[in-house]
């Protein structure tokens, strides 16, 4: 005998909540899950951050808090490959209201790019698989960058000195006049400020970014205690 419980859920398209298994009309979060997700702070601090990353603009969606650091764990290292169309859907959208249209039509998505050790290791190259699907949902082109070796360990290292160990990592052809970084998580800036630093050297004149979460300091930490 067919399940009717499951035959029900399946024809009024509910799904499972992915984080409290409750009913969802999403593809991963019921609507008290999204709505728990730990909004970025205010618009003021991007803009310090974009300045000091040499940004033009910066667009961040949540801070790497609970539950947004265990949903981009899952999929990042365990594979969770059905999360990629959804989680693309929660990056901002393109902060691009003060670019011009001629640039606007020239907008050119970059992901981060990982290197060939990093995705044969995981399998997939996770922010490539978010760039589709977010390049889709806002008609952009993927111009990708490469990474010539994996830089030395960045853990222990502040943002100047990671910014200095990433610059001769990246590689990318010219972009074009207007280029959109996106990477998931964003700790200190320095691979953001580094490759966006490539893609000016290669001609760029505007480089804006998008990021899904960005991991807080301790003083910010302690805040929110």
């Amino acid at each position: 005998m067919p399940d009717v419980f499951h035959t029900l859920k399946r024809s009024l398209s509910i799904q499972e909540c992915w984080l409290c298994h409750g009913f969802s009309r999403s593809a991963m979060l019921c609507g008290f899950c999204r709505r728990a997700l730990p909004r970025s702070g205010p618009k003021s601090d991007l803009y310090s951050l974009s300045q000091a990353m040499e940004l033009d603009t910066l667009a961040v969606g949540f801070k790497n808090l609970f539950p947004i650091d265990v949903v981009i764990k899952q999929f990042k290292y365990q594979g969770e490959l059905v999360l990629s169309g959804p989680i693309a859907d929660l990056f901002p959208a393109p902060p691009v209201g003060a670019l011009s249209q001629e640039l606007k039509k020239n907008l050119v998505l970059v992901p981060v790019p990982a290197s060939s050790s990093r995705i044969q290791s995981r399998g997939f190259d996770h922010l490539h698989l978010l760039a589709r699907h977010y390049s889709k949902r806002f008609q952009l082109k993927i111009h990708p960058a490469s990474r010539k070796q994996e830089a030395t360990a960045q853990a222990k290292l502040g943002r100047r000195d990671r910014k200095r160990n990433l610059l001769e990592t990246f590689e990318i052809h010219p972009p074009g006049k207007a280029v959109l970084l996106m990477d998931d998580v964003m700790t200190t800036g320095a691979t953001l400020s580094a490759l966006a630093e490539r893609c000016r050297d290669q001609g760029a004149e505007w480089v804006g970014a998008v990021v899904l979460a960005r991991t807080l300091g301790p003083s910010e930490l302690y805040t929110q205690s």
